[in-house]
């Protein structure tokens, strides 16, 4: 601890010289020694743990105590979500009545696992119901007149949004007009006009302070307080907290308070789950159900599903949610994995493309505005992400020709895409998403316009220093103080994800003695890293292609996980 110490004061920033990339800030905390150490008695936990919680904004005894809760007593109480008592009554009346109800979904992970968790509900309340998720490439995101005049053609008076709806103020009056009330369930920001469903249930506009849910875990609290209805017994919707866990990790949303609990039980519900489309899925991603992690959620489970409505169309993920036949449940997966390895190719072949777009512009501006009419819609969103990262700029990636292309846009931590868009948007037709995320379309002939006032408001709105990469690392270690202690600790930090990510150090002063690519195609690369007394193995992901630049016998800095 003493070493971590003063290699802390030492370094302060430590600057590594990445390829082709800009120099790289790794930034240490600012701790306090003698107040660590006050806490960690106070806390009765070590210096390390104590570090590792306060570079959470972990700063009560309370909080920590919070922090490592498995009690589901602290999941916030129905009552104190805006909405949602309208909302179960509506839903109530709705089955007193027999009128014909829908499940209007968004077509991502979130919106088709909170579509499953709501038909599922319904399910067991044993009141048939329908679903309907709107086509990414002919209907694009949220709720569209086309659907609705046939879903209202078709006798529906009662709708109920998944992940969407907030943004479609217009098409909400028009439709209540004419008989059909909506209860829209989300967590995206609204366009420009604030939206009047029958009833909203949305943790951004609560009046008394929610943790910021996703889609599909929004679905879930109004599944609880429709089912609460019936029992206080929860026991027979419990494994619907696991689907919403794997929409909260799918979607990515800061896994800290409520969230982070959804996760942790939620996990626990999966490992037993006796869903076959959930065992299904696992067969398929190679995984091993009874010891699934957040991990696996994020980079397996989740772009299976989130292929379906990419490529073709989310019904497909809701299917298999929702099969009770173990040969369909195999064949649905089965398909979705295939779906999967087609996107990825698709994405490979549309970063490349993008990639070369940014290497030909004269400099690398604030903020990039790329299109292709040739790019396929379900992708751009990923990629986006994927170029964002790479050249550290808040990035969109637009597709289609014609009179009005559209796409989807990732930031970079410092900015809010959201708030960039609702000031450019006297040149967008239509926008929508979150701080870091966002959707949009607009005319083809106001793109060269729009790319100048965006990249303009980014300028305005960044520091130099935003610009630049930064990792933040929890400390500085030696390899000699790996030990099996450490790895428990950090273990117990789990389950991880957006502002609760896995512990990250720097390790000083090493050798290279061995590098090869592993994976697909040599995609990735492994080391072996020496400090002259111990040896350890690590794995660059997505660093093949770097290879020539790693020369056996340098020094190096280390930034990882372990």
């Amino acid at each position: 601890y003493d070493n971590r110490y003063l290699l802390r004061k030492a370094y302060g920033i430590i600057e590594n010289k990445g390829a082709e990339m800009k120099t790289e800030r790794w930034i240490l905390p600012k701790i306090n020694r003698r107040d660590l150490f006050c806490l960690a008695d106070l806390w009765d936990t070590t210096p390390l743990m104590t570090q590792f919680l306060v570079n959470r904004k972990i700063q009560e005894l309370t909080e920590v105590e919070r922090f490592f809760s498995e009690d589901s007593a602290g999941f916030s109480k129905i009552e104190e979500w805006d909405g949602l008592a309208k909302g179960v009554e509506r839903i109530q009346q709705g089955i007193e009545k027999k009128e014909k109800i829908c499940i209007y979904g968004d077509y991502d992970v979130d919106g088709i696992v909170g579509t499953a968790i709501l038909m599922k509900l319904f399910k067991r309340l044993g009141y048939p119901i329908e679903y309907y998720i709107p086509d990414r490439q002919e209907e694009g995101y949220g709720l569209n007149d086309g659907a609705l005049a046939h879903l209202l053609d078709q006798g529906v008076t009662l709708l109920i949004t998944v992940d969407c709806g907030t943004s479609s103020a217009e098409l909400i009056q028009k439709y209540q007009s004419q008989g059909m009330d909506i209860i829209v369930t989300d967590h995206h920001l609204p366009g420009e006009t604030f939206p009047a469903p029958f009833s909203l249930i949305n943790p951004h506009f609560n009046s008394k302070p929610v943790g910021s849910l996703a889609g599909g875990a929004v679905a879930y609290k109004l599944a609880e307080g429709v089912w609460r209805t019936r029992s206080n017994d929860l026991k027979p919707i419990e494994d619907l907290l696991g689907w919403a866990a794997l929409a909260t990790v799918a979607d990515m949303v800061p896994l800290v308070g409520e969230n982070r609990l959804i996760v942790k039980l939620g996990l626990k519900q999966l490992r037993e789950s006796r869903s076959l489309g959930i065992k299904a899925l696992a067969e398929v991603a190679g995984l091993k159900l009874t010891s699934l992690n957040e991990r696996d959620l994020g980079f397996s489970i989740g772009p299976r599903l989130n292929a379906s409505g990419r490529l073709q169309n989310a019904t497909l993920g809701v299917k298999l949610f929702l099969s009770t036949d173990e040969l369909e449940a195999k064949g649905i997966a089965e398909e979705l994995n295939q779906i999967n390895q087609e996107r990825q190719q698709v994405e490979k072949a549309i970063a490349e493309e993008a990639r070369e777009q940014v290497r030909n512009l004269p400099e690398l501006p604030s903020g990039l505005v790329l299109h292709s009419p040739d790019w396929h819609p379900g992708v751009v969103g990923i990629v986006a992400s994927r170029i964002a990262r790479e050249f550290w700029r808040p990035t969109l990636l637009l597709c289609g020709d014609g009179e009005e292309i559209k796409g989807s846009g990732r930031s970079i931590p410092a900015l809010d895409l959201h708030g960039v868009l609702s000031s450019s948007k006297e040149w967008l037709t239509k926008f929508g998403g979150h701080r870091q995320a966002a959707g949009l379309a607009l005319k083809e002939e106001d793109l060269q316009a729009f790319r100048e006032k965006f990249q303009t408001i980014i300028s305005e709105r960044l520091l130099e220093n935003d610009l630049v990469p930064s990792r933040e690392a929890d400390g500085v270690i030696q390899l000699g103080e790996i030990s099996n202690s450490l790895l428990d600790e950090i273990a117990s930090l789990a389950p991880f994800g957006m502002e609760n990510s896995a512990p990250k150090f720097i390790f000083p002063f090493l050798t290279l003695q061995g590098v090869r690519k592993i994976g697909a195609e040599g995609k990735h690369l492994k080391l072996v890293l020496s400090d002259g007394i111990r040896t350890i193995e690590g794995v660059l992901w997505n660093r093949g292609e770097d290879f020539s630049k790693f020369i056996i016998g340098n020094s190096i800095h280390g930034f990882g996980e372990f």
